[in-house]
């Protein structure tokens, strides 16, 4: 589900931001949520990102990360650190509704060289099947269970390391 009023103002150095609304049909039970999220600002670490559902649960999903960087673009799904919640806390609730997307730039021209940045889109994927490629820069965690469907590979000079956590 796409937003429909962007691109956008986020006004500067404002405490309300830019609200983004986006309704959403049908009564579909929430399993799994992921935000794409696209913002054009001239210093990332200003600005907090609150999606709120339906039913009135509110998480910051983004707040002041990437200090200095010139925008962001990514999706942010349950792997994302959050603030006051996770992408979980909208497990079980219905889709259906008016879901808003706040966000709001918490510092004044700093020398960024933006005065406002721009809200460029979001979209909201629930309960979607992922089957593709990834590229993992550094760490791989898995809760339960790492299943592979083609082989795994492990290129010249990489380490395997099997660590007994249980003790």
């Amino acid at each position: 589900y796409a937003s429909l009023d962007t691109p956008a103002v986020i006004p500067d150095s404002n405490a309300t931001g830019f609200v983004s609304a986006r309704s959403v049909g049908g009564a579909t039970t929430i399993t799994t949520l992921s935000l794409d999220l696209e913002i054009d600002h001239g210093d990332m670490g200003e600005i907090t990102v609150i999606l709120t559902s339906p039913a009135g649960t509110a998480v910051t999903v983004y707040d002041g990360d990437h200090s200095g960087q010139d925008g962001f673009t990514g999706n942010l799904g349950w792997d994302h650190e959050m603030y006051d919640g996770d992408l979980y806390s909208f497990f079980g609730e219905s889709a259906a509704g008016l879901w808003t997307l706040q966000v709001i730039d918490n510092a004044g021209d700093t020398g960024d060289g933006a005065i406002a940045g721009t809200l460029e889109s979001w979209t909201i994927r629930l309960n979607e099947d992922w089957d593709g490629g990834i590229f993992v820069g550094d760490n791989v965690t898995v809760q339960e269970t790492a299943i592979v469907r083609g082989e795994l590979r492990m290129e010249y000079g990489a380490e395997i390391v099997f660590t007994d956590t249980d003790g």
